[in-house]
This record gives C-alpha cells, sequence and structure tokens, in this order.
C-alpha cells in the first residue's frame, strides 16, 4: 500500500504544481489590520509535542483518509509543557537532544480569516530539522507550510490528508545562529507571501488552496534525530486580522 500512496501523491503534486504561480504583489492598503493576538501569548497558543494523539498516529490515519478506508479512533490528550517558557509576547523552546522526533507544536487559538498576517522575530541558536509556520489550518492533517528545514532552504508545501505532497517552491536559505531575524508571513485568500528582514524572499499563489474563514495557524519545531537540540527564540509575537477598507 506504500507505493500506491506515494504514486497518488506524487500524480497529485504534478496536478498542483500546474495550479501553482507568483502571487501577485500584494495590496496591503486594501486592507485594514486589527491584532487578535494579545501581549500574553502562553493564552494564545495551545502547546502540543510528540505525545500528543494527533501526532503519533498522523502516518496511519494519513494512508486510511486518503484510500477512504476509514479513520484511526483518536481520543483527545493533553501535553506537559517542559520544553517552552513563555515571557509577555516572546517565548523560548528548549528541548535538548536524546530522543528522537521531537515536536513543539504550539497552535494559535484563535480564527484567523481569509487575510490574515503574523510577524515576528527569530532566533535559532541550534540547527535542528525544521521551523515552521503552518496556516490554512484545519488539523495536522491539513495544512499549507513554509518551513526552514535544517537551516539550508526555504520550503513552501501542502499537507493533505497527512500526505507531505512534493514542494512546491523552494529556495536557499541559511540563518546565523544567535543573529535576530524579522519575519513576516502574509496570507491574503490564495496568495502567500514570506519576508525577512523586509525583503520579500517567496511569493506564491495556488489555485483550490484558498484560506477559509474557520482556518487557524500554528507554530512548529521539529528535530528528527536524537543529537541535536532545538533552541530558539521567537519575539514580538503579532498576529494580524485583515477586513476589506469599505
Amino acid at each position: 500500500m506504500r507505493k500506491e500512496h506515494d504514486y497518488f501523491t506524487r500524480i497529485y503534486a504534478f496536478v498542483l504544481k500546474r495550479r501553482t504561480r507568483s502571487a501577485p504583489q500584494p495590496d496591503v492598503a486594501k486592507y485594514s489590520w486589527s491584532l487578535i493576538s494579545g501581549d500574553n501569548i502562553e493564552a494564545d497558543f495551545d502547546y502540543r509535542d510528540e505525545s500528543w494523539n494527533e501526532i503519533k498516529y498522523l502516518g496511519a490515519r494519513g494512508w486510511l483518509e486518503w484510500f477512504q478506508m476509514g479513520q484511526v479512533p483518536i481520543s483527545p490528550n493533553s501535553c506537559d509543557n517542559k520544553r517552552v517558557i513563555f515571557s509577555g509576547n516572546s517565548l523560548r523552546i528548549c528541548s535538548a537532544g536524546g530522543v528522537p522526533n521531537r515536536w513543539v507544536f504550539l497552535r494559535f487559538l484563535r480564527k484567523v480569516g481569509s487575510v490574515y498576517a503574523i510577524e515576528h522575530s527569530l532566533t535559532i541558536n541550534s540547527e535542528f530539522t525544521e521551523v515552521q509556520f503552518a496556516f490554512n489550518l484545519r488539523s495536522m492533517m491539513d495544512r499549507v507550510r513554509w518551513m526552514l528545514l535544517d537551516n539550508r532552504e526555504l520550503i513552501f508545501q501542502t499537507v493533505e490528508k497527512g500526505a507531505f505532497v512534493s514542494p512546491l517552491r523552494r529556495i536557499p536559505l541559511r540563518l546565523n545562529l544567535g543573529r535576530k531575524y524579522h519575519i513576516r508571513i502574509e496570507v491574503i485568500s490564495n496568495s502567500f507571501y514570506y519576508y525577512l528582514d523586509g525583503k520579500m524572499l517567496m511569493s506564491i499563489a495556488v489555485e483550490g488552496h484558498s484560506a477559509r474563514e474557520n482556518d487557524s495557524c500554528a507554530l512548529i519545531f521539529w528535530e528528527q534525530g536524537s543529537e541535536r537540540d532545538i533552541d530558539a527564540t521567537i519575539e514580538s509575537v503579532r498576529i494580524w486580522k485583515g477586513e476589506h477598507r469599505p
């Protein structure tokens, strides 16, 4: 079944790439922006890690859903936060090596609508597998994501029915350890923009993947192996919701 699953996801990736183009120049002046995050982001985000059942059974659920064979019954469970230190509108992620497949999943608890933006300052103090911003988020099974992979490239990718579809765009990107960078990501319907220190690094529009009113977003940090630490700081987190000006 694994071969069939991989075959269908490759075909789907080919179709999806034909629906992908560079996004038009964003006109943020068309929108009025209201701040929907607060100064206490611990209250705005929900912490989860690899002990969460949604993560533990992600692979099995994806196979069954892709082939319409039913669902793995999932019981909700909480996770004790031992990796994130919150302070006002900033946070520090600290997870020492020793255990493979370590996650920090921070889901924003409010709905963001079809036009929104997140900005923050990011400092990575160690190299690890993935720094991800997940958006158009319905569940772990259904999301769009930008991720810095192994601190060597920026990738735009969709996750659908638990399947990790081949990246639609990727560019080289390496951040200096210990240096603070300003990141802004804008979501305007089906157009998505990634800025680093005020410079647009990537813009992409994907037909059929417009943001939906009840979607949310998440910050995700992941280390595949057991040797490297996850050590990063996120400061001055701001999430904005956009509304069309009259």
